[in-house]
């Protein structure tokens, strides 16, 4: 019998043997050789399969930690956003991993309504950086609620930054860490707002036509370098319609499958047209950024703040445009769900209407641009004192969902034909729906649900 050892890591780990028909065989070299050789790849892949089964343990226990990690940052980012009077305020926020070194917050500082805000973005990636994230943001809000504004809101906002960074430059000066972080303060009495650019990425100011009217240029250094360093605050008043859109790099660094970044230029072209609110101009770019990097890995963390002024009298209103990909039905599923706790509507009326988007958005994908690789589809969605609208256009071929087979649910599935179910459950949880041919060009559905003004709306 040719017996032959099996050798991982310099260890003994087994053996494998060959033993011959007949009796009187004798092994050739060429024998010896080739079990060997065997030996040789059965120890391999032995001794590789026993460093991946530890290599899967290691990296199992790794992203539990840090899916913990990610819970508890976003912890320290606000679940809600406060209340302006004439104001609206939305955000987004895109970790690139399970933790992230960008972040932003919002509060009011006393009671008159003052709204201290940041967003900022940690130098370096991963849980490095996402552990100064936590460190800078609560050093700020600790700091914005120890004092009061008063009538000096420069001093306060000063004295607030020049706290975090003597702090973090002296504290923290081995790790050789600091920030770029956008502060602003909103005075809702006078419109206007203060704030220093601490080496951030300058946030925007457009009219309610979309034209850009401000720039906000750094006035200081990123926060977190040398103790010593100087801060100057600046102020400009809103008018009514114009929008702050203030966000970190990962938006213009963001890349597509072939290198290309996205670009301060193509951010400038999305906000750059009207929009009907703050919700609605953060949506929209997060939606052209997916379009962009479709099959690419999200380069860096997103953070986006938006700030609008708003007459208290208008509707509230929101509308976007997407693509059809599938893709994005998530981010519209969300866009939905966050317009609707604006509009204070209960979990019902959100649940109807998001299940109503999802059903039409497969229709639209399947019928109206049947045989092409999808289309444009617009969203409007609106509350007045009795009525909650979705309208939903797209520019595809005609069709009417309304002239679809009727439902017998009360037929067995195997009776019950193909089709209708879908536009049978919109019209469960719609009081109306309606569809329109406009100009010969766009499919138009609206979909309709009462809202009573001040009545009871929960479920």
């Amino acid at each position: 019998m040719l017996i032959s050892p099996l050798i991982g890591r310099e260890k003994l780990i087994g053996a494998i043997g060959i033993s011959p028909t007949d009796a009187e065989y004798v092994f050739s070299k060429y024998d010896v050789n080739l079990i060997q050789t065997i030996s040789n790849q059965v120890s391999s892949a032995i001794n590789n399969a026993q460093i991946y089964a530890k290599t899967e343990s290691a990296l199992g226990l790794a992203e539990h930690d840090l899916e913990i990690g990610r819970q508890i940052q976003t912890g320290f980012l606000p679940t809600s956003l406060p209340s302006i009077k004439g104001w609206e305020i939305a955000s987004s926020f895109l970790p690139a991993r399970q933790v992230a070194g960008d972040f932003y917050d919002a509060f009011k500082v006393d009671n008159a309504g003052a709204v201290v805000f940041l967003i900022g973005d940690v130098c370096d990636k991963g849980v490095g950086a996402a552990l100064f994230m936590v460190v800078f943001r609560s050093l700020i809000r600790s700091f914005s609620l120890a004092r009061q504004p008063g009538n000096d809101p420069e001093k306060y906002l000063l004295s607030i930054i020049n706290t975090v960074n003597k702090y973090i430059s002296l504290t923290h000066d081995r790790e050789n860490m600091f920030a770029t972080i956008f502060l602003g303060l909103i005075d809702p009495e006078t419109n206007k707002l203060y704030y220093i650019n601490a080496g951030h990425d300058f946030p925007y100011i457009v009219d309610d036509n979309g034209e850009l009217k401000h720039t906000l240029k750094p006035t200081g250094p990123a926060i977190g370098l040398m103790a010593d360093m100087k801060f100057t605050v600046e102020s400009i008043s809103f008018n009514m319609g114009e929008s702050l859109l203030a966000y970190t790099d990962g938006i213009i660094d963001s890349r597509n499958a072939e290198g290309v970044s996205f670009s301060e230029k193509s951010l400038l072209k999305v906000i750059q047209q009207p929009f009907v609110s703050a919700l609605s101009m953060v949506t929209q770019v997060e939606l052209n950024i997916l379009e962009f990097i479709r099959d690419a890995d999200q380069f860096d963390d997103i953070a986006m703040l938006c700030f609008r002024r708003v007459n208290e009298t208008k509707e509230l209103s929101h509308g976007i445009q997407s693509s059809t990909h599938l893709e994005n039905l998530p981010l519209l599923r969300r866009f939905i769900e966050k317009a609707s706790k604006e509009m204070d509507l209960s979990d019902s009326l959100i649940f109807s209407f998001k299940l109503s988007l999802e059903e039409i958005f497969t229709n639209v994908n399947t019928f109206a641009y049947e045989n092409q690789k999808g289309g444009p589809i617009k969203l409007k969605f609106k509350k007045t004192p009795r009525h909650v609208v979705l309208v939903i256009e797209d520019e595809g071929k005609a069709f009417d969902s309304s002239i679809a087979p009727t439902v017998d649910i009360d037929a067995s599935v195997e009776e019950r034909s193909i089709g209708g179910l879908g536009l049978f459950m919109i019209k469960e949880v719609m009081d109306k729906v309606e569809y329109k041919r406009i100009d010969g060009r766009y499919n138009q559905i609206t979909l309709t649900n009462e809202y009573l003004e001040g009545a009871s709306n929960g479920d």
